[in-house]
This record gives C-alpha cells, sequence and structure tokens, in this order.
C-alpha cells in the first residue's frame, strides 16, 4: 500500500470517528429531551443537573468544552473532504502524429473483463488510481477455491498485465492490486471431497468389517479347541 493510499484511509478513519462522536451526542440529546417531555416529573430532578450545568458554563472549563464541540464538526468535515477520492485524469501519450488520450475508465472495463473471463472469478469489481503518469489497478474479487489463492492471484496480475500491454501497446500500469473479498467452494472441490470422503468411510468401515470377522474366526477356534479339550 503506497503513502498516498495509507493516508487517504487514515483520513477516512478520522472522519468516521468524528461523524459517530457527532451521532451520539445528537441522538443523546434528542433522548434526554425526548424523555423530559413524556415524563414532566423528573424535570424537577433534572433542575439540580441543570444548576450544576450553568455553574460549569460560568467557569472557564466550559472554553474547552466549547472548543472541543466546535473543531469536532470541522475536523470531521475536514477529513471528508481529505478522503475524497481525486479525479483521475486520462492517460494522454504524445505520439509523432498526436497526442493519444486513454480514459481510465476504458482502462478499469478491459481489466475487469480480462478478470471475469478467468475461471476462478465469480465476480470483480475494479478501481484505479493515479501513480505519475502510470496507473494502479485495485481489483476487488471473489474466487472459488477450485485452485490454490496464492497461485490464482500471480496468474490474474500476470494476465492483466501482458492483456493490458498487448491491447494497448503501452505498458500502462504500474501496481496491480487483487483483493480477495470472499472464497467459496467450489464445485468439483466439494464433489471431489464428499467423493474422497466417502471412499475413507468405505475403507474404514470394510476394515473394521476385516477385524471383526478375525475375531469371529478367533473366538470360534478358541470354542473349537476348548470343546476338543473338554
Amino acid at each position: 500500500m503506497d503513502v498516498k493510499s495509507i493516508e487517504n484511509n487514515m483520513w477516512k478513519a478520522i472522519s468516521k470517528f468524528c461523524y459517530l462522536i457527532l451521532w451520539f451526542l445528537s441522538i443523546g440529546i434528542g433522548i434526554v429531551l425526548y424523555v423530559l417531555n413524556i415524563f414532566p416529573s423528573l424535570k424537577t430532578h433534572f433542575n439540580s443537573y441543570i444548576l450544576e450545568v450553568e455553574k460549569i458554563i460560568k467557569s472557564d472549563d466550559i472554553r474547552i468544552v466549547a472548543t472541543i464541540l466546535i473543531l469536532v464538526p470541522l475536523i470531521a468535515l475536514f477529513a471528508k473532504l481529505r478522503s475524497r477520492k481525486r479525479k483521475i485524469e486520462p492517460l494522454i501519450y504524445h505520439t509523432a502524429e498526436g497526442p493519444v488520450v486513454i480514459e481510465t475508465a476504458t482502462l478499469s472495463n478491459f481489466v475487469k473483463s480480462v478478470i471475469k473471463a478467468y475461471k476462478p472469478v465469480n465476480h470483480a469489481s475494479v478501481t484505479t488510481e493515479e501513480d505519475h503518469k502510470k496507473v494502479n489497478v485495485i481489483a476487488r474479487v471473489y474466487l472459488n477455491d477450485n485452485q490454490p489463492v496464492a497461485s490464482v492471484v500471480a496468474e490474474l496480475q500476470l494476465a492483466v498485465r501482458r492483456s493490458v500491454r498487448e491491447a494497448f501497446g503501452l505498458d500502462l500500469l504500474r501496481d496491480i492490486r487483487i483483493e480477495v473479498a470472499r472464497l467459496t467452494a467450489g464445485r468439483h472441490r466439494l464433489q471431489k471431497l464428499l467423493d474422497n470422503n466417502k471412499d475413507e468411510v468405505t475403507k474404514l468401515s470394510n476394515e473394521q468389517g476385516q477385524d471383526m470377522q478375525e475375531d469371529i474366526e478367533i473366538a470360534d477356534y478358541n470354542s473349537v479347541n476348548t470343546t476338543e479339550k473338554s
């Protein structure tokens, strides 16, 4: 993960935290006002707290509380603006005949089609990030477990880079990030496991049957010897 992605994720986390604080404050104040409206008798008990609050308001400590209440929404707004994805400019390559403009949406759709054509992939979504004069690709995929995940991801990355290079005639990609969002059991793997389990159960039952047969033969042999001796 590059520095820009880490910074973007950090601002997203700060934004969510601040919005969570604001949400709890608004819900808490709303619940208190609603309860006081339903149960007027509680207002008398609440008056003592109001007097304490008035004392706090008259003190210098209220400035700290007021500063926090002002800063929290401002920080939330700032973090929200910072975490927004920048508009990705199209890739422009200059040739002898003129500039070649490649929209990032075109590149994303092409990469998505390459990934979805791969059998182990059940679903794919692709986003792109500008990285100087190239593009980073982030692909979020759902896979089945017919093949090991590590080999599937490596093959996908190689296939995407080769396909883009062959289709566009340019090396447009810098990093290809594959995020495995879901892994489901493939039918072939399940059937193979079921068949293996069935074979193991059959083998085990046969072995147990043979052991029982041997025990019966030994018991019969012992009973015959006992009869002959008597």
